[in-house]
Order: structure tokens, then sequence, then C-alpha cells
């Protein structure tokens, strides 16, 4: 098994509906053909997406885990990543980087929409430009 078919296992209808409508298309093409097979054997067509993503019960939830904002799974990847975006603070993180020291922060992701839900660095605004680039040359490659 692969390991995207591995991960889209362990995901619930709604969570399955996120991430195809979110992050399926970040995916290159042998991999999203992947993953569109497995959304067929799962039966889940655009519509069933969609109508899951308007109805995802999981908003509900009143747990202490972290919970993505826009999909509501669990399923979140925090990293550690080294602070250097000092531009609108002056705190301690520029102190440090003056001695030499490096001052770290989490950046959290959600594994299944692809939410970034902090992002110390600014680092999104350069992935987003990425994205719509991608996704404008896989068009003109289409025609």
């Amino acid at each position: 098994m692969s390991r995207v078919k591995d991960f889209l296992t362990k995901l619930d209808d709604y969570e399955l509906a996120n991430f195809a409508k979110f992050k399926r298309l970040s995916y290159m093409k042998e991999t999203q053909l992947e993953i569109e097979n497995y959304l067929a054997a799962r039966h889940l067509t655009e519509s069933r997406i969609n109508q899951l993503i308007s109805e995802n019960k999981k908003r509900t939830f009143n747990d202490n885990n972290i919970r993505c904002s826009r999909c509501y799974s669990n399923k979140i990847r925090v990293e550690k990543t080294e602070f250097t975006n000092t531009t609108d603070e002056f705190d301690v993180a520029v102190l440090d980087g003056i001695a030499g020291k490096s001052t770290y922060k989490d950046k959290i992701i959600c594994n299944v929409c692809g939410l970034w839900l902090t992002d110390p660095n600014n680092e999104k605004e350069i992935t987003t430009w990425n994205s719509i680039w991608n996704f404008i040359t896989d068009l003109l490659s289409r025609i």
C-alpha cells in the first residue's frame, strides 16, 4: 500500500472530503490519480464532497484537542521552526539573533486540508503564490 493510500484510509468521510477539496491538487499528477481512484472507491463524488463539507458534524466538537478551524480535524502537524520574521515585533528573537542564538516557534499545519493555523515567519504567502503558479501552469499544460 502506498503512503498516500495509507494516509487516506485513516481519514473519515468528512476529513476525506476536505482533503479532496483543498489539498488534492497540491500533489503530482500520478498521486492525484491515485487519490481520485480512492475517492471513487469510497463513493465520494464532487457533489457528495461539497455536501459533506457543508454539513461537517465535527463542528460540534468541544474537546481540548487542537483542531483545524476550516475542517475541524485533529490531524494537525506541529513543527518547530526557527523564528526569523522579526520585522513586526522587536522581542527576544532579535536579541538572541544578535547573540548567535536561535528562537524557535511552532508552525502548525492541518494535515487534512493544508490550512496553516500558525505561521510565525509568514511562509504561507510564498507557498500560496507557488500554489497559484502551479495551478496556472497545470491549467495551461492541459490546453
